[in-house]
């Protein structure tokens, strides 16, 4: 049974999608590369948090979901 990945799964998944490492993401958003990697275990992120995470990025919500689509399990029949 696979299991949903969990939010910070999603944003990591869409920094290597980038082929960003967590360097550029902690320069980005002036957070140590702990915080980041911290940031790609967490089970819960707030809405501002994803927004500073995807300006890091360079990129929008659109492309969060988009990763989010690939990784989720398919539907149960």
């Amino acid at each position: 049974m696979e299991t949903t990945p969990t939010p910070g799964e999603i944003i990591r998944h869409l920094r290597i999608f980038k082929n960003l490492k967590q360097h550029v993401v902690e320069k980005n958003m002036g957070i140590r590369q702990q915080a980041i990697s911290k940031l790609e275990r967490a089970e819960k992120i707030g809405a501002e948090k994803v927004t500073q995470i995807l300006s890091a990025l360079g990129s929008n919500t659109a492309e969060l979901e988009k990763i989010k689509s690939l990784y989720l399990p398919p539907p149960e029949s």
